[in-house]
């Protein structure tokens, strides 16, 4: 019964893939934001770019234990009034998040069109092989624009 539970709750998790918002201080997925989250250890769950300017962290809210990880990007984008301001956007799987991210196996580069481009193999629970499968995710973070777009290959 659990297991059909989990198959259920992922099938309308996976219906929406990827899924980019703004990261929220209230409200229902408030603790997404909270520092409190961060996966350990802290050195192997956050990544710099752009001389600091953009920091990439994996999120870890232990349950559900197959789609329990998110990331978060945090950049300094610019203000309306011309002014850098600081942003943040939360990457999920749906209303859920990942089973895993890897950040030692991304790969990065630049666009000056699009702007910094992140492949992170992350993972995501497959009940009908019931297993994790890995695949990439495309975040493309620019900064001019203030936007992040995500993409699962």
């Amino acid at each position: 019964m659990k297991k059909l539970a989990m198959v259920l709750v992922f099938m309308a998790v996976n219906a929406r893939a990827q899924e980019v918002a703004p990261c929220r201080y209230d409200g229902d997925n408030a603790y997404l934001s909270s520092i409190g989250v961060v996966a350990e250890p802290w050195e192997e769950n956050t990544r710099l770019f752009a001389d600091g300017a953009v920091r990439l962290v994996v999120i870890d809210t232990e349950e559900p234990a197959f789609a329990a990880v998110h990331l978060a990007v945090l950049m300094w984008g610019k203000a309306e009034i011309g002014l850098e301001a600081r942003v943040c956007f939360l990457v999920s799987f749906g209303s859920a998040g990942f089973y895993d991210a890897n950040l030692a196996g991304m790969q990065t580069s630049y666009s000056p069109a699009a702007g910094l481009v992140l492949t992170v193999p992350v993972s995501r629970y497959d009940p009908a092989l019931d297993q994790a499968v890995v695949a990439p995710l495309e975040l493309i973070i620019n900064r001019q624009s203030n936007t992040v777009k995500a993409r699962l290959q």
